[in-house]
């Protein structure tokens, strides 16, 4: 586990599997989201600046996503008591899924720096669990929620005008 930029996954690629827990124990797995769109961002710590504008931003604009269709969900290394306290502070509407050991965010390639500097990396999920959009950007963490948001209207623009 050493040095890694830029994520390997890309658009068209098959999401890898996760079965994690959230902030109140319950159990997620890739699979529980098939048949809409998923929106999965990974972050490297509850209650730090960046992450808290970046959560907290998800979280105003979780309407926006449900009405086209997305579900979100958040991902860190932070345990699920953490992660409780973190979504409480932020008022967040969706799921925090906790990785301790890190093995999700690397089947999903998310880069790091020796573990010291995780990324923080957005990927969009169409319904059948393909990647169909990837935003890495560590020290941007606001234009995340943004991002991914544009990408959803922009497909559903395209699928509306054809």
């Amino acid at each position: 586990m050493g040095f890694r930029l830029w994520p390997s996954l890309k658009p068209g690629d098959a999401a890898p599997d996760f079965d994690l827990l959230d902030q109140d124990g319950r159990p997620h797995r890739a699979g529980d989201y098939r048949g809409r769109w998923l929106v999965l961002f990974f972050y490297p710590k509850d209650n730090t600046p960046g992450c808290v504008r970046e959560a907290c931003r998800f979280g105003d604009d979780h309407q926006l996503f449900k009405d086209l269709g997305a579900e979100i969900v958040g991902i860190s290394g932070d345990a699920a008591a953490s992660h409780l306290s973190f979504r409480k502070t932020c008022r967040l509407r969706y799921d925090l899924l906790s990785d301790p050991e890190r093995l999700v965010r690397d089947a999903w390639k998310v880069p790091h720096i020796l573990r010291a500097l995780e990324g923080r990396t957005t990927y969009v999920v169409d319904p059948q669990g393909i990647v169909r959009f990837v935003y890495d950007q560590r020290l941007k963490a606001e234009q995340h929620p943004a991002r991914a948001l544009e990408f959803l209207r922009q497909h559903a623009a395209q699928k509306e005008n054809s």
